[in-house]
């Protein structure tokens, strides 16, 4: 009897040693898996940091997108994320380097007026480029910021399903991407870059289509008629609100104005 006592005892303690390590090898588990799942939450929120700075061209930014500092099945989760990242910011830096062209902002200059009217040929293909240009940037980055523009990196990179819901808390429910993803900001910036070729199309529209109703004199345009003068002062007063609408809603300043020497 003290033999099979023995024995029950032995057993008992093997199995409970076999609990132990597999709880042991849970909890590491789940350990591991908490860090992974910091790593990548912490990288994100470094990366919308440096993003909401407006700097998309600087080394840390990209040096953060193009490293992994998660393994295995989240090291997917990250790369997916930082490749969706890479093409917004990509798409964000073309609509800033608009704000860096000095040419669109010349537009209305005394200068431009002068060398270009009063038939503005060159100022009607420019304003023409840009428009295309705007209406393609417009259509890419708004699909990019869509729920399926979202999830096809997830799908694309060969995640299963657990690993795409966590992506999908990522990308589109944490408040590390609300700036990337801010479809508002996008709106308000296509807004303002319409109105403003609409409002550069209407001024050359009128100065081109009345060549002997304006001229220049000691850097000034003046108009020969109370009706020209009453409609080139409109279109520039709603260019003057225009720039102080956009300061007041995005972070972005611009020191350009328009030409109002009349």
């Amino acid at each position: 009897m003290k033999k099979k006592n023995s024995s029950i005892k032995i057993v008992i303690a093997v199995i409970a040693i076999f609990i132990a390590a597999l709880v042991g090898m849970g909890a590491i588990f789940v350990f591991k898996t908490a860090m992974q799942e910091i790593k990548v939450e912490e990288e994100i929120a470094d990366i919308n940091e440096l993003v909401s700075a407006g700097d998309f061209s600087s080394n840390l930014l990209y040096s953060k997108l193009n490293r992994t500092v998660s393994s295995g099945d989240y090291a997917l989760v990250e790369k997916a994320i930082k490749n969706y990242i890479k093409d917004v910011v990509l798409y964000i830096d073309k609509i800033n380097e608009l704000s860096r062209d000095e040419k669109l902002f010349d537009i209305l200059s005394i200068d431009n007026i002068r060398e270009d009217g009063p038939d503005f040929e060159q100022t009607k293909k420019y304003i023409s480029h840009i428009s295309i240009t705007l209406d393609e940037i417009e259509k890419n980055i708004k699909e990019l910021i869509s729920v399926d523009g979202i999830m096809k990196y997830a799908l694309n990179s060969g995640l299963d399903e657990n690993y795409i819901d966590y992506y999908e808390k990522i990308a589109i429910g944490s408040d590390a991407m609300e700036i990337i993803t801010s479809s508002r900001y996008i709106d308000v910036v296509f807004d303002y870059y319409i109105e403003l070729i609409k409002i550069y199309e209407d001024m050359v529209n009128l100065l081109s289509s009345n060549p002997d109703g304006w001229y220049i004199e000691d850097d000034m345009v003046y108009l020969n008629t109370e009706e020209l003068l009453n409609e080139y002062n409109d279109i520039v007063d709603r260019y003057n609100k225009l720039l102080k609408l956009f300061n007041n809603e995005t972070s972005l300043k611009n020191d350009n104005n328009v030409s109002t020497n009349l």
